[in-house]
C-alpha cells in the first residue's frame, strides 16, 4: 500500500512532466468569448401573418458575427424583446463602469 506522500509525489511528477501539454489542451477546449466581428441587423413590420401571434407590431432580426472561431449567431425577436435587450446592455454597460470605477479607487487611491 502507498502512502499519502508517495501519492502526492506520483501525482506531482505526472503534473510536472505533462504541464505544457495539459495547458494546450485545456487551452483549446476551454469557454472563451469569441471576438466581435460585426452585426447586421433588419426591422420588419409585421402587418399580417399566419405564423406570428401579433400583428401591426415590429419584428428585429439580428445577425451577430463573431471571430476567432469565425460564426454568426441568427435570431428574431419582438420590438419589446429587443428594447429589453439594448436596456439590460445598457445597465450592464453601467453597472460594468461603475465596478471598474470602484475597483480603481479602492486600488488606488485609498488613504
Amino acid at each position: 500500500m502507498w502512502s499519502t506522500v508517495e501519492n502526492v509525489n506520483s501525482l506531482c511528477k505526472v503534473y510536472g512532466e505533462n504541464v505544457d501539454k495539459l495547458k494546450n489542451v485545456l487551452s483549446a477546449n476551454s469557454l472563451r468569448m469569441s471576438k466581435f466581428g460585426g452585426v447586421e441587423w433588419r426591422v420588419d413590420y409585421v402587418l399580417s401573418s399566419s405564423h406570428v401571434k401579433e400583428v401591426n407590431r415590429p419584428v428585429v432580426h439580428l445577425r451577430l458575427k463573431a471571430t476567432e472561431p469565425e460564426r454568426s449567431v441568427e435570431f428574431t425577436v419582438s420590438g419589446r424583446k429587443f428594447q429589453t435587450l439594448l436596456s439590460g446592455r445598457k445597465v450592464t454597460t453601467l453597472m460594468y463602469h461603475f465596478l471598474v470605477e470602484r475597483i480603481y479607487c479602492l486600488l488606488f487611491l485609498k488613504s
